[in-house]
């Protein structure tokens, strides 16, 4: 199972305290820019990765010691190999050379997003409805912060609705902070 993924595919933390973070200017500034480089980072890695075949299923920056890593989840049909990973890889290594100033930064890895994998937006949760799922929530509803229930629908307020034994949640995407499918044997 991959680690925790941060709220945001491009952690503010990460932004703030490397050398990417602009200097002398306000939060909301700030927050335009960071929305503005995960945007863009988004559009290479969607575009690259799908030039070559596979569908970008997800990314996430995490801390290492060596510096961030960004971890690049792609998903095909006919499933994914080691060897599909080397070739992703080297791809989009050169395209951030080329497109961002991220390219000699960071560490790139690329996998599977695995059989419990980590759900992103809202076309996952609808391509798994009916299972099992366990879910983080960014703020704890009546104390509670980790769910695990059946993915059930999609409400009109495009909020995903999940059964758990004790009730029936409805949770706006935003508001998730991590949410993976669980497999049972």
């Amino acid at each position: 199972n991959p680690t925790p993924a941060t709220k945001y595919a491009l952690s503010e933390r990460f932004v703030k305290n490397r050398a990417l973070s602009p200097v002398f200017i306000s939060r909301v500034e700030k927050k335009a820019w960071f929305n503005n480089v995960q945007d863009k980072l988004q559009g290479i890695l969607k575009s690259t990765v799908a030039s070559i075949g596979y569908e970008l299923w997800g990314y996430e920056f995490r801390s290492q010691s060596g510096g961030p890593l960004l971890c690049v989840f792609v998903e095909k049909d006919t499933g994914v190999l080691v060897g599909d990973c080397s070739r992703i890889n080297r791809q989009l290594r050169a395209v951030l050379e080329v497109e961002t100033n991220l390219g000699d930064q960071l560490t790139l890895e690329v996998s599977s997003p695995g059989i419990e994998r980590t759900l992103y937006c809202l076309s996952h949760y609808q391509r798994y409805l009916g299972h099992r799922v366990k879910v983080r929530l960014a703020r704890a509803r009546d104390n509670c912060r980790n769910f695990i229930g059946v993915i059930e629908d999609i409400d009109e307020e495009e909020k995903v609705v999940i059964a758990t034994e004790q009730e029936t949640l409805h949770i706006a995407l935003p508001e998730i902070e991590k949410a993976r499918l669980l497999v049972e044997f």
